[in-house]
């Protein structure tokens, strides 16, 4: 990098292109000399007006325009923006833009209007940046923002308006960042104009610090007049040695002092235990006003300490004055008071609370806000909404459009995905706030994702009460055929094996056929095997629909007694001829082991309910075994089947040898729409409506214990008195 010339250096150049002048006068370089020389010079000369005219502006608003104007003028930018900076908050702030109209709507075309009324978050190393340097070239938008201006707009800007460069002035008061100027060029300036600048800017920085100290003063001087007239101070009087001359005041009478009681005495030694009021005293000896709130036992004084300047420029006394304040302390201690009281009924709210400001800008973020964000409150405090929660960008400009109509704005069931890929449902409601002062909006977000998959589930209620409806009447119309196959079956036996028959002998005789012949012909061909299968099979099929039909018929409102081992038993024979398990697995591939109490009473329940709820943990536990099963495994599916009375309870347990589950998936095992099988094979809602039965239909509990790679026990208690 080049070093920058000094004010020497800047003098022995001009020496050097005027000598061109002079010896070379009909040259070219001598030409271009003497129009840099006149350049210099006409800058110089506007520099020096412009510091004379800042010395005549009192106001600082006044004092801002007139630098944006001058900058303009000296240097002919694209656009000037002038930055105030909140040591507070440390944010930059556009307070004066200069353009031509063309150049405007050009930048709110690209960048939108906030592109006007940027809010830059300057952080440490930004700050450091800034405050090091009174002048620097910047290359980009994006840089000269700290990226609050994205870097796809600032190229557009630079692109659209011929933009080569960037320059940044920095006002300092009293080595603190107060004030910026950036201004956009199309060519980037010389060393000399810089040197100039350096200058300028530093001047500028002098007259900023002398605009507001005298503001400052004028303020306190207000102050202290309405104080004069309005209160009865304490007014006193110290000199250069810290004893009082003057002490007057109705507010004495507050401190147990008359006045004038303590002239002659130290000030120093009075109030040695208060160090704000000796450190007032000092400060102000040593040419400083100060202010302070002071608390002398039970009362409040706001204590103003102030240098006396005589004619010479010596400070021989202190003038100050004391404000009795108690009441407004308390008033601001009970203000304070209800604004946490009210702070603490909007953190207790269950909902996300949000209030921004008309530029989108956060303003309050309750607890349930941080809960569902990663941020605090105070890091959230004068963000862009769409920065902290990006999802919520899009409704943007609803919320302007409440602001605008003073209307509330509603959107229910607004779907997205949480940072654990889990879809989540939100009502959002946008209630505008408008007063004399300003306008915004407080947002409320309210987490429905429970309610939407209750309702869900209960639709899909409605469809498994359909199925089971279904079912039932398939029952009935296969239990028609099934009882003619059995019946018919029953009937051929009697005609083939029964010599006693009438009907048997008179066909035996009309074909000269002997019935012992015909059996032993039958019992050669296995006939009657065949027909004890067709008997098997059909007696079989009639306890599977049996079983459906008890499974699917709607319970009635009174619980009856029933064995659960009889349940139980029942529920393993429709697992048998399940279906869908068949399909992939053998049900009877599994060992099952039972271990049941002896003398078990019968316990009140809905059977059909309590069948169910076996079934899906049996289904849901034979799928889980097969599927992690393999040819070399050692590991043999098999459930283990315990039946206990447990004083006022019957304790079922049904634990199975499957690959288990860790403490996550257990922990949601019964949530609505959880399920761990890939998807399309499973709803998520047999395990939920499962214990939704047992806890709700039957005043019960349910709950299962798991270990990785051991399997799972799910476990059932029932009250012997019913619910």
């Amino acid at each position: 990098m080049s070093k920058k010339p000094t004010y020497r250096e800047l003098e022995q150049r001009i020496f050097e292109l005027e000598k061109i002048v002079s010896t070379s006068a009909h040259s070219a370089e001598s030409k271009e000399a003497e129009i840099k020389v006149e350049y210099i010079s006409l800058m110089q000369q506007s520099i020096n007006s412009f510091m004379l005219d800042q010395t005549l502006i009192n106001n600082y608003e006044e004092l801002i325009k007139s630098i944006v104007v001058q900058i303009d003028q000296l240097l002919r930018p694209v656009f000037t923006v002038f930055n105030t900076f909140n040591q507070e908050t440390h944010i930059l702030k556009v307070q004066e833009i200069k353009a031509n109209h063309n150049i405007l709507n050009l930048a709110v075309k690209i960048g939108g209007e906030r592109i006007l009324s940027t809010r830059t978050k300057v952080d440490a190393e930004m700050y450091e940046d800034i405050a090091s340097k009174r002048l620097k070239v910047i290359s980009t938008l994006y840089e000269a923002t700290g990226g609050t201006i994205s870097k796809p707009i600032s190229l557009a800007l630079a692109k659209a308006m011929k933009i080569k460069c960037f320059l940044g002035f920095s006002y300092l008061v009293d080595n603190l960042l107060s004030a910026t100027t950036l201004i956009a060029l199309k060519e980037k300036p010389d060393a000399f104009t810089m040197h100039l600048l350096q200058n300028y800017t530093y001047f500028t920085s002098l007259s900023i610090k002398r605009v507001l100290t005298e503001s400052s003063l004028k303020q306190s001087e207000a102050k202290f007049r309405a104080i004069v007239k309005n209160a009865s101070p304490v007014v006193f009087t110290i000199n250069k040695e810290g004893t009082f001359l003057l002490s007057e005041g109705k507010s004495l009478k507050a401190l147990g002092l008359k006045p004038g009681q303590v002239v002659g005495m130290s000030a120093f030694e009075i109030y040695k235990d208060y160090p704000a009021i000796t450190k007032g005293i000092k400060d102000a000896l040593a040419g400083r006003i100060s202010r302070d709130v002071v608390q002398v036992g039970n009362i409040f004084f706001d204590v103003l300490f102030s240098p006396n300047i005589d004619d010479s420029g010596n400070i021989n006394s202190i003038l100050g004055m004391a404000i009795d304040i108690t009441e407004r302390k308390q008033a601001e201690k009970e203000l304070q008071k209800a604004k946490n009281y009210i702070s603490n009924i909007i953190d207790s709210m269950p909902s996300v609370l949000i209030s921004v400001d008309d530029n989108g800008v956060v303003t309050q973020w309750n607890n349930e806000a941080e809960n569902k964000t990663d941020f605090t409150s105070k890091e959230a405090i004068d963000q862009p909404l769409a920065l902290l929660i990006p999802r919520l960008d899009c409704i943007l400009k609803n919320i302007e459009e409440a602001m605008e109509s003073g209307r509330v704005h509603s959107f229910t069931r607004q779907a997205y995905y949480n940072k654990d890929g889990e879809k989540q449902y939100e009502d959002i409601t946008i209630y505008p706030l408008i007063s004399d002062d300003a306008k915004g909006a407080v947002i409320r977000i309210d987490d429905v994702t429970e309610q939407v998959r209750v309702e869900e589930m209960l639709v899909q209620s409605e469809k498994l009460l359909s199925v089971g409806g279904l079912a039932a009447g398939m029952a009935h119309e296969i239990n028609n055929p099934l009882g003619g196959i059995i019946q018919s079956a029953a009937v051929l036996r009697r005609r083939l094996t029964d010599s006693k028959m009438p009907a048997n002998k008179r066909a035996a005789e009309e074909f000269d056929i002997s019935i012992k012949k015909i059996i032993s012909y039958l019992e050669a061909r296995d006939v009657f095997k065949l027909l004890d299968r067709i008997d098997e099979s059909g007696m079989r099929a009639a306890g599977i629909v049996s079983n459906m039909l008890s499974f699917t018929r709607k319970s009635d409102i009174s619980h009856s007694p029933h064995y659960l081992d009889e349940l139980l038993d029942k529920s393993i024979e429709l697992a048998e001829s399940d279906y869908n398990l068949m399909k992939k697995y053998d049900f009877r591939q599994i060992e099952i082991f039972r271990e049941y109490d002896e003398n078990l009473p019968a316990v009140p329940c809905q059977s059909g309910e309590v069948q169910q709820v076996f079934l899906n943990i049996l289904r849901n536990g034979a799928e889980a075994m097969l599927d992690h099963m393999t040819e070399d495994s050692e590991k043999k599916a098999q459930f283990t089947l315990r039946i206990v009375l447990e004083k006022e309870i019957v304790r079922i347990e049904i634990e199975d040898k499957g690959p288990g589950m860790d403490e996550n998936t257990r922990k949601r095992i019964f949530e609505p729409f959880f399920t761990t099988k890939q998807t399309g094979q499973g709803t998520g809602l047999g395990l939920s409506i499962s214990y939704f039965i047992i806890t709700e239909h039957h005043g019960g509990e349910m709950s299962v214990m798991s270990t990785p790679g051991e399997g799972s026990t799910f476990i059932i208690c029932l009250p012997l008195k019913g619910k």
